[in-house]
């Protein structure tokens, strides 16, 4: 075995192999009988079934010259020709299958990104919803406050107009007394000095 082996992967015999692949060689032959119209009356047979699967008209018409008895190589050519079509028309289901499911896909993530935004707005209204009550809040002990401090203020001015007035009234008072006591000693000390005193 390990014999064959070596002889089998020999650079010459994988070159002998390489030009083999082009060409065969009948080493031998079977030979059957059979009739005449067997071999068309199965390929009748297997081509309108498919026919009636696939409802293809051309395939029913390749059966249609199978069963008439046309020439094999005429009936080779269109089998040939069918499976061009055939082939043409599967690569062609494979990219539209193929160009559905990625527009799936994308509609899919399309999707997912829009409830992802969906649900962070939500997220973001509610933040600012719970802000504007916050800020409400504040607005009034602020205005609260003004209010206080607006009060507190008028009361603060009151009382110092009235404070300003008493210390006016005080000063003119004291000018007063001291206008009189100053008439009072001009008063003696003319009485002094009349009296010598």
């Amino acid at each position: 075995v390990s014999k064959a082996i070596e002889i089998l992967s020999s650079p010459e015999a994988v070159k002998t192999f390489t030009n083999a692949t082009t060409t065969f060689v009948q080493l031998s032959s079977v030979t059957q009988h059979r009739s005449a119209t067997e071999g068309p009356r199965k390929a009748y047979k297997s081509l309108s079934g498919l026919a009636r699967r696939f409802h293809n008209l051309n395939l029913a018409e390749l059966a249609a010259r199978v069963k008439s008895g046309g020439h094999f190589d005429k009936v080779i050519v269109s089998i040939d020709k069918m499976m061009e079509v055939l082939r043409a028309e599967e690569q062609s289901d494979i990219e539209h299958r193929d160009r559905c499911e990625n527009a799936d896909g994308k509609n899919a993530n399309d999707m997912e990104d829009l409830n992802n935004a969906i649900d962070k707005t939500g997220k973001s209204i509610e933040h600012l919803a719970n802000e504007e009550e916050r800020l409400g809040d504040e607005i009034e002990v602020l205005e609260a406050e003004i209010k206080k401090t607006k009060e507190d203020m008028a009361e603060a001015l009151m009382l110092r107009n009235k404070e300003v007035a008493e210390f006016r009234q005080a000063m003119k008072d004291d000018t007063d007394a001291v206008a009189l006591l100053e008439q009072a000693m001009a008063a003696l000390r003319k009485f002094f000095d009349k009296n010598n005193i």
